[in-house]
């Protein structure tokens, strides 16, 4: 089975135009991408250990970047989004910086839960974004 080369996949943000056009943000580092489910308890008083089948489920979506600025569509619009409290479609597109809209293997509408800079003197100033899907995506094929 071949593996998956994490250089070839990077997130992209829709601009909110119609037609949407999606641009890479500028500087990944790493993308971070979890689902999982939470239990539903369904054991009986006279179980003598712990029943449960699958819940609700729930997303996670992160990147790491160094931004690189000016980059107006990309980490300047989620910036605005975070403080606006805007919705953003996101898609992970495999192709590295030339993916197409063919490329997408994940969207999903998204809220900025958490962005704020590293500015530790004597490093290149980074940043950890932490999106907060607001519900299944509609592109998943990812993994």
């Amino acid at each position: 089975m071949p593996y998956l080369d994490a250089d070839e996949y990077r997130l992209w943000v829709g601009n909110g135009a119609g037609p949407e056009v999606f641009y890479e943000v500028q500087g990944q580092k790493g993308l971070r991408y979890r689902k999982s489910r939470g239990k539903v308890d369904q054991t009986v008083k006279s179980d003598d250990y712990e029943a449960a089948r699958p819940g609700l489920g729930s997303l996670a979506l992160s990147v790491d970047l160094s931004p690189k600025l000016p980059d107006a569509n990309g980490y300047s619009r989620l910036e605005t989004a975070h403080g606006a409290k805007t919705l953003l479609n996101l898609q992970i597109r495999k192709g590295g910086d030339t993916g197409t809209a063919d490329d997408a293997v994940f969207a999903v509408a998204a809220y900025v839960q958490e962005i704020g800079p590293n500015l530790d003197p004597k490093t290149d100033a980074s940043d950890s974004i932490v999106f907060m899907p607001s519900g299944a995506p509609t592109i998943d094929e990812l993994a």
